[in-house]
């Protein structure tokens, strides 16, 4: 049973020094700060500053990524060249596989969570 030591807290991640202000180094020079981070290894969690950039964006099959944009302008463009533009105040879901590119069109801060599928457990016999 889940109790509530498992909630993913940001107030309490906020406040660790080892997290906030830590520079993305997921393969890419991107420019973005995570403020607060929290993960429990199925879905991870993190509010972050980035700069003016692109850089590509390579999901995984099974991970989704949910995003709010809280300040800035963000568009993203997809493998066929497909382009769609977001603004601060605007939400949306990165599927799982998707390829394109990721382009903060003025300085951002959004907050991202981000899923990986588990296989369901075979039933205890």
């Amino acid at each position: 049973m889940l109790t509530l030591s498992s909630v993913l807290d940001h107030a309490a991640a906020a406040l660790s020094a080892d997290i906030a202000g830590r520079a993305v180094t997921d393969g890419c020079d991107c420019g973005w700060r995570i403020r607060c981070c929290v993960s429990n290894g199925l879905l991870t969690s993190a509010t972050g500053a980035g700069d003016v950039g692109t850089w590509p964006l390579r999901h995984a099959v099974d991970e989704q990524e949910y995003c709010i944009l809280l300040e800035g302008e963000v568009a993203l463009t997809d493998a066929r060249g497909l382009r769609r533009t977001f603004h601060a105040g605007e939400s949306f879901v990165v599927p799982g596989s998707f390829r394109g590119t990721w382009e903060n069109l003025t300085p951002v801060l959004a907050h991202f969570s981000t899923t990986r599928r588990v296989q369901a457990l075979p039933d205890a016999a």
